[in-house]
């Protein structure tokens, strides 16, 4: 073969290698992605207007699944709900309003798949700086996630206590 013959082919192979890569990513990077975008919709700014906090809580309720289990202990009190999708969005409507801003960001993150990788579990942490305050509030997080015909969905999220 020559090398006029083989220099477009190794091209060709290299591009069609990356444009597979990204129209048909990796679950991992699936969920990845999906879960900077919900950092992003949990965040807030005091110019957003009411109907993009609404647009962002709506899109927010939508990475859960449709009977979401939440475990959550902060400051020594345990709160457990099993809602629905449109619960969970009341619910965060109510705690965008008592917010001026809200950044946050997941880092941290470790994945472990299924064997048919039809559920993860994500280990994480939050980071979060409240209404500008000078300390991030920092959680560890523990999420369930199910693979849908729409994508990744939340179907638990518990808080990890963190022993020192």
């Amino acid at each position: 073969m020559k090398v006029k013959t083989v220099i477009p082919l190794l091209l060709l192979a290299g591009v069609g290698f990356f444009a597979y890569r990204w129209w048909a990513p990796s679950e991992e990077t699936q969920i990845r992605k999906e879960l900077r975008e919900a950092a992003r919709l949990i965040s807030t700014q005091p110019e957003d207007s009411g109907i993009a906090r609404l647009f962002s809580a709506r899109r927010l309720a939508g990475f859960f699944d449709t009977n979401v289990v939440i475990n959550v202990d902060i400051e020594r009190e345990h709160y457990e709900t099993v809602t629905s999708a449109d619960e969970l969005f009341q619910q965060i409507v109510a705690a965008r309003r008592q917010l001026r801003r809200l950044k946050v960001r997941f880092v941290d993150i470790a994945l472990k798949f299924n064997a048919e990788k039809t559920a993860a579990v994500a280990n994480l942490t939050a980071l979060a700086d409240v209404n500008g305050e000078e300390d991030a509030a920092v959680q560890e997080l523990k999420l369930l996630l199910r693979k849908t015909p729409s994508g990744w969905k939340v179907a638990q999220l518990e808080t990890v206590r963190v022993v020192n």
